[in-house]
């Protein structure tokens, strides 16, 4: 938590990513308990978009942007916001230090690289390409800052775990996208959004060390059909 309080940027991706699973839990449970974890995690959120609209108008101050740009961009009065915010002004310094490294961290991201065949755990890739998102931990992953979608793929899944039909076949991959639906769009239109698609896949969850996956390198869709979930068929681009 300490992290997430000198970030409000770290802070607010990560509620929302939360979040963002929380719902897809709920929507598949339907549960007392998973409604209970979404209420928990908009609280969460409330406090973090309060932090860092306070971050935001301090470093808006700080360059000068006027009360009333401020207000019209909230939908508030200039008198309602500046009694909100006038105590954030002085509060500018770790906001504006993080959202001048954001192009740094992006440039360090675009710069780090797969090695087709290599083994890499979540873990891995979080420390490599120093991502804080939590649906990282999905299988599907939309890596937007290096226009990218990443698939995690277990062929044989644990009993608990929904059990999608998945299977690598020498360059062609047939994979079942996830029962709402809510990420297939990513793969069928790839293409048309300039994005590629990259598979990490493993035969079990414990074949490789770590619970890795083995980095297959950049693939193709081709077709699908059904719903809920899409079956695809993707095939291995040739370099």
């Amino acid at each position: 938590m300490a992290a997430d309080r000198s970030d409000p940027i770290e802070a607010l991706s990560n509620r929302l990513s939360e979040l963002y699973v929380g719902l897809e839990d709920f929507v598949e449970e339907g549960s007392a308990e998973s409604l209970l974890k979404m209420l928990a995690l908009l609280r969460d959120l409330r406090a973090a978009m309060g932090t860092f609209d306070r971050s935001a108008v301090a470093v808006l101050r700080r360059h000068d942007v006027s009360w009333v740009e401020i207000a019209s961009s909230l939908g508030e009065t200039r008198e309602e916001v500046f009694q909100r915010f006038r105590l954030a002004e002085g509060e500018f310094g770790v906001a504006e230090q993080r959202l001048a490294s954001l192009q740094l961290a992006s440039d360090s991201r675009n710069e780090a690289s797969l090695i087709k065949g290599g083994i890499y755990t979540r873990n891995n890739l979080r420390e490599l390409f120093e991502i804080h998102d939590a649906t990282l931990n999905n299988g599907v992953f939309h890596f937007r800052e290096r226009r990218e979608v990443w698939l995690f793929v277990t062929e044989n899944k644990q009993a608990d775990r929904e059990q999608y039909v998945d299977k690598l076949v020498d360059d062609s991959l047939y994979w079942q996208g996830q029962r709402m639906g809510r990420t297939d769009s990513l793969i069928i239109d790839h293409k048309r959004t300039g994005e590629n698609l990259l598979v990490f896949y493993r035969r079990a969850k414990y074949e490789f060390e770590g619970a890795g996956f083995k980095y297959e390198g950049v693939f193709k869709y081709v077709n699908h059909s059904g719903s809920r979930p899409t079956s695809f068929v993707l095939r291995r681009e040739v370099s």
